[in-house]
């Protein structure tokens, strides 16, 4: 019988136990024992060892060892229908939800270890290994599938998503791109402008560069930030970048900023323009900007029903010093449907990615050219519409299987 070996796991807050194991245990059975033993579900040896099924005499573990630990947070990313848990530095990605948005990870979870990162669009995930390189899952359309560019995605450092595209910041500051062509997944026509890349934001349908002289690049979708030619001279000594769904806020070096997307997501300033003096910092809802000035002061634009009038709270903004908005999905607003279904006449809001829905509509979507809504149970309240209908979301309307439109107003 060979002999135990003995081994002390401590955690930086001075917390320790001791483990007895054979040498033929595994690293990863001394791992989930140490899990158990502090009550915590995510921990990271550190070992040089990178490969937690060595065993503890392969890994060179000796008797009377002692371990630190660390305790993990665990983060959570979301597509429009699925969520992906994952902890910087670990090799266990847990995903569940709609399995072609990015619930089913199967495909590649063998291969995500020490995951840096998680990003999301509307339908599928991007991961960030240790190595610099990325991993993508869930819709290809939507940015699951990156094999025509897993060439170019070494030297990794941060990924960026619109609802249905991917931006990768390189080590040496170029930008690669893949996803829906018309959501920002094509960026061939400024690939030699992306040189210097600081930071990429994003909208729904197009993304923005800041390159390291303080300019800013932008493609995509051009209602939706992807053209900034009308603001392009302005755009100099950017410090930050922020975004609704449909428009970008630049705060310039001198605290003054600027605004370009769509006029009624925050795109037009020019109502709050002379009050944007020494901005600090910018949220977003959606649908509206919040802008912090150095004198603790807020100013809002944009959609009203977003956030964009502050007016009733405006004397009690005062020496305000962080902002923080939920960025919800898309709202669609049903105020009149087709002839054909009796009973719909009346303002009904669905929340897409979060699935909360108002007037007893149950509704499920996945992405195709945009969001694929599928209602297959109404409220019984609304007579005619029991049956299985799907309609795809466009910038102007919504367009059902049957070839019949349906009007709506997309928030």
């Amino acid at each position: 019988m060979s002999q135990m070996i003995h081994i002390n796991v401590v955690l930086p807050n001075g917390h320790s136990e001791l483990f007895t194991l054979e040498p033929s245990s595994t690293l990863q059975e001394l791992k989930t024992a140490a899990a158990q033993a502090f009550r915590k579900k995510y921990l990271k040896l550190l070992i040089t060892a990178v490969n937690l099924e060595q065993t503890l005499e392969e890994a060179e573990i000796e008797d009377g060892e002692c371990l630190t630990a660390l305790v993990l947070q665990p983060q959570l990313a979301a597509t429009g229908a699925a969520f992906a848990l994952w902890c910087h530095g670990d090799n266990a990605v847990v995903t569940w939800g709609n399995a072609t948005r990015g619930g089913d990870s199967s495909a590649v979870q063998d291969q995500l270890k020490g995951v840096q990162q998680i990003q999301a669009s509307h339908s599928a995930f991007a991961a960030i290994l240790e190595d610099g390189s990325v991993l993508t899952w869930g819709d290809a359309e939507g940015g699951g599938d990156s094999s025509a560019v897993r060439d170019q995605l070494k030297g990794v450092q941060q990924i960026q998503a619109s609802s249905q595209a991917l931006a990768a910041i390189l080590k040496d500051g170029s930008v690669v791109t893949w996803g829906g062509a018309e959501f920002g997944g094509d960026s061939s026509a400024v690939r030699d402008q992306l040189t210097g890349v600081q930071q990429i934001q994003a909208t729904a349908g197009a993304f923005a560069a800041i390159l390291e002289d303080g300019s800013v690049v932008t493609w995509g979708e051009a209602d939706s930030g992807g053209d900034s030619s009308a603001v392009r001279d302005q755009l100099w000594d950017v410090q930050q970048i922020q975004a609704t769904e449909g428009a970008f806020a630049a705060i310039l070096g001198d605290g003054s900023v600027i605004t370009w997307g769509e006029a009624d997501r925050g795109g037009d300033s020019s109502a709050v323009r002379d009050q944007l003096r020494g901005v600090q910092q910018i949220q977003a809802t959606p649908g509206a900007f919040a802008a912090i000035l150095e004198d603790g002061s807020v100013v809002t634009w944009g959609n009203e029903d977003k956030g964009g009038d502050s007016s009733a709270v405006q004397d009690q903004l005062k020496g305000v010093q962080q902002i923080q908005a939920r960025l919800l999905g898309p709202l669609l607003r049903f105020w009149k449907m087709d002839l054909s279904l009796p009973g719909v006449v009346h303002s009904t809001a669905v929340t897409v990615p979060q699935f909360e829905i108002s007037s007893g509509v149950c509704s499920g979507f996945r992405p195709q050219k945009g969001p694929l809504l599928r209602f297959w149970k109404m409220d019984p309240l609304l007579p005619g519409v029991m049956q299985r209908m799907a309609v795809t979301v466009h910038r102007k309307g919504l367009c059902c299987d049957s070839g019949r439109w349906i009007r709506c107003y997309l928030h």
